[in-house]
């Protein structure tokens, strides 16, 4: 879709190029492909299903990116790596996951970044392995679920 859509009920589609909010969760067989522009889910979700990386960035130059929440899904005996291309505002900030050991079930793994500060700072300072002080951390943080434990 290379024009406005309006897009209910939620579709299953094999390949989507969107910059326009979504009314809906959208479900991805295919690939998104970001060439420029946010795509804003608000209280939605992009799924996108199988194993391949599920989308690609036309640019590196202007903000392509997801801001909202992601699920992949993936099969049982997955191993490999899994990108959700996040972010808010002109911030691209993604999520890169590797499995080296194959998962035990079929698992959807939902990840949301979040343009904001934490609300405890519980167990600062830190002192990490080279002995650096981490006083604070950036006014930003990423939410992660799991459909396994």
């Amino acid at each position: 879709m290379s024009m406005r859509q309006s897009l209910s009920p939620p579709p299953s589609v094999s390949r989507v190029t969107l910059n326009t909010p979504l009314p809906s969760n959208l479900t991805l067989t295919g690939q998104l492909i970001l060439e420029s522009g946010i795509l804003v889910g608000g209280l939605n979700t992009i799924v996108l299903k199988g194993t391949s990386q599920g989308y690609q960035r036309t640019t590196l130059t202007a903000p392509s990116h997801v801001q909202g929440k992601i699920k992949r899904q993936l099969a049982a005996n997955f191993t490999g790596q899994v990108i959700f291309p996040l972010g808010s505002g002109t911030k691209y900030r993604p999520v890169d996951l590797t499995f080296t050991q194959p998962l035990i079930s079929n698992t959807d793994i939902s990840i949301s970044q979040n343009a904001a500060d934490l609300i405890s700072r519980v167990g600062l300072p830190l002192v990490a392995g080279d002995g650096a002080t981490i006083i604070g951390v950036a006014p930003e943080y990423w939410t992660l679920s799991s459909s396994v434990n």
